[in-house]
């Protein structure tokens, strides 16, 4: 078969461009599921093939390879041999199989709606030659859209090029209904160049729509390689729906340099939602991983749209060696199985930034792991509770006992951490004194956070950053934290220390906020005998609960932490029990008073206010009503 190729010149802004041209098209329609060789390779037109139109496209720059494979339902192509690498800036659309649809829901939503009708798959082909679906060494900005890929020993995707390229709303590693696994040895493999965009926001054929990759059921869901390739909007791990895990091993493995997870919070919600995978959601490995950036991202379970507690099986984030900075900040590592982040042989690692916390909760380990050689790590300004180790655990050993003038090394050189020895929140302010003992003449920044229970160690997690201050040991070791807050809190208040060279300490001991104690003349608020209102009728549901607004009223400040009154109840129906509590926590399991039926009792009780001053009332009580009665006589503050 004979093959004439005209090569001509075309001005573009004053520049010759050598153009090779077959036909002169810039697009070619797939109508063929199967794996045949037609003409259509040559003149992009007639019978066609995905191999056929990957032919055309590699001497046709700028193609767009579309599909019209007859019939309804899921067009499977099963290559018998490995396809042709991408070697032309090309597009390939699977959404322009008619009945296919992008993804319309909404930004920041860990799920996908689209509809995908071509699947390519890697069973026929693995046995053959190279396991790879896709593999792109184009010199830059080709895309890959609308396709499920699955069943490919090698990889889904490989990018084996640079500046770009762009794969976006892929099923990978799954069926074309996203529901089950297909799986790929690794998803999307990024392994040459760098520059590229995994998910998200598309860059040259792009129309801007969200269209999350679904990478899931893998052995790696995507490895990266290179440096200043973007991976975000995103679901790893998890179905299309997000309700449910279709593992990858590892869900992102980065061994580059300055690769960005997410994106930086001043664009479009582009979160990565890494969840459900057997091992670890994001592994960060290597000498030359200097420079990433983790914005935004959902790693683990419950959280920003994704559904149950879907965890990670292992740690949500591991950094595992580098030096220079990682910066994490605005992400949710939620319900993982171990640490929340795990540092390892790492330095320079940056966990949190000034209005844009990490919120780090519910993992089975600490909320973050320092260890091995690990130094300059600082942890800042996150929100880390509910943790099962310790916020911050240096070593994953438990509480590090702090030693004179701080001279014991190990991860983040064993920073000693501050002693808290007061703390009173009264008349609109916050005091905070302690000691901090550590490298002579060093200044050090001690930051203050409050939580609603302490951890059973003794030492605390960080659930609400409060503020922060900067002492200095003086040459004995030895500093004075003394430092006054312009607003009131609540609850138990625990503290770090971070040296210049950003080692962060774990957390200090517990110490509660005491609060100064204000009598009233006695003031009735509630009585639900009396007119219809907030603080009157009707009487009180049996099983129900209802919420009172205290702080403001009857002389309590609305800086009020807690109130004393004088409960009464009376007429009720059946024997029952009441619970007063603050408005927003968990209903206690002691009740405030008890009564029969038909009695009226009296009792005394200091009740905690929520954070809008606001109090509780929960009646349980098998049927019927009871009335209640509410005297303020003082208030803590």
């Amino acid at each position: 078969m004979r093959l004439d190729i005209c090569i001509r010149v075309a001005t573009l802004g004053g520049l010759s461009l050598l153009v090779a041209a077959s036909g002169g098209a810039q697009s070619v329609l797939v109508n063929d599921a199967g794996d045949g060789i037609h003409a259509c390779a040559i003149s992009g037109t007639g019978l066609c093939t995905l191999r056929d139109a990957i032919t055309y496209a590699n001497a046709t720059s700028g193609t767009t390879i579309s599909f019209n494979i007859p019939g309804t339902g899921v067009h499977t192509i099963s290559p018998a041999t490995a396809l042709p690498a991408i070697a032309a800036p090309t597009m390939i659309d699977g959404y322009s199989q008619p009945g296919t649809s992008v993804n319309s829901n909404p930004p920041g939503i860990g799920r996908t709606n689209a509809v995908i009708l071509i699947e390519l798959d890697g069973s026929v082909e693995n046995g053959s030659s190279t396991g790879i679906g896709l593999e792109i060494h184009s010199p830059g900005f080709s895309t890959v859209r609308g396709l499920a890929i699955g069943g490919w020993v090698t990889a889904g995707v490989v990018l084996n090029s640079f500046n770009g390229n762009t794969v976006e709303g892929n099923f990978i590693g799954t069926s074309a209904s996203g529901a089950t696994a297909h799986a790929n040895g690794i998803g999307i493999r990024e392994i040459g160049g760098g520059g590229n965009v995994i998910g998200g926001p598309g860059q040259l054929f792009s129309q801007g729509s969200q269209r999350l990759n679904l990478i899931s059921g893998n052995g790696t869901g995507i490895l990266v390689h290179n440096p200043t390739t973007t991976v975000q909007q995103n679901i790893v791990g998890l179905n299309a729906s997000g309700n449910g895990a279709i593992p990858n091993g590892v869900g992102i493995s980065v061994n580059a340099a300055s690769v960005t997870l997410g994106n930086n919070l001043s664009g479009p919600i582009s979160p990565n939602y890494v969840s459900g995978n057997t091992t670890s959601g994001i592994l960060i490995q290597g000498a030359g991983t200097t420079g990433c950036l983790l914005y935004g991202n959902v790693v683990g379970g419950a959280g920003l749209g994704v559904s149950g507690t879907l965890g990670n099986g292992g740690a949500g984030v591991v950094i595992n060696g580098g030096t220079g900075v990682t910066t994490f900040k605005g992400n949710a590592v939620v319900g993982n199985g171990g640490p929340g982040i795990d540092i390892t042989d790492a330095s320079g690692v940056v966990v949190g930034l000034s209005g844009f916390r990490n919120t780090i909760s519910k993992n089975g380990g600490a909320g973050v792991a320092i260890e091995g050689a690990a130094s300059g790590n600082t942890i800042t300004q996150n929100s880390i509770f509910g943790n099962g180790g310790l916020g911050i655990d240096l070593g994953e050993d438990g509480v590090t006992a702090n030693d004179p003038c701080d001279a014991d090394s190990g991860p983040n050189n064993l920073q000693n951490f501050p002693v808290l020895t007061s703390a009173t929140s009264v008349g609109g302010s916050t005091t905070i004194q302690g000691t901090l003992n550590s490298t002579a003449s060093t200044a050090y920044a001690i930051e203050f956070f409050t939580n609603e229970i302490c951890n059973p160690s003794g030492n605390g997690e960080g659930n609400t950053f409060i503020g922060s201050t900067v002492v200095s040991t003086d040459p004995s070791c030895n500093a004075t934290i003394d430092v006054t807050f312009p607003f009131v809190t609540r609850g138990i208040l625990t503290a770090t220390a971070t040296d210049p060279n950003g080692n962060t300490s774990e957390f200090s001991a517990c110490m509660p906020i005491s609060a100064q104690f204000n009598t009233t003349t006695p003031c009735r608020l509630i009585d639900t005998r009396g007119p219809a209102g907030a603080w009157g009728a009707p009487s009180l549901a049996a099983g129900a609960d209802r919420t009172f607004q205290v702080g403001g009223k009857c002389g309590v400040p609305a800086t009020a932490l807690a109130v004393v009154f004088n409960f009464t109840i009376t007429n009720p129906t059946v024997a029952g029990d009441l619970r007063a509590f603050a408005a927003g926590s968990t209903l206690p399991l002691v009740s405030t008073m008890n009564w029969s039926a038909g009695q009226t009792r009296a009792n005394n009780a200091v009740v905690t206010l929520g954070p809008a001053g606001e109090m509780t009332i929960h009646v349980d009580q098998g049927s019927g009503t009871v009335d209640f009665i509410a005297d303020i006589s003082g208030w803590f503050e």
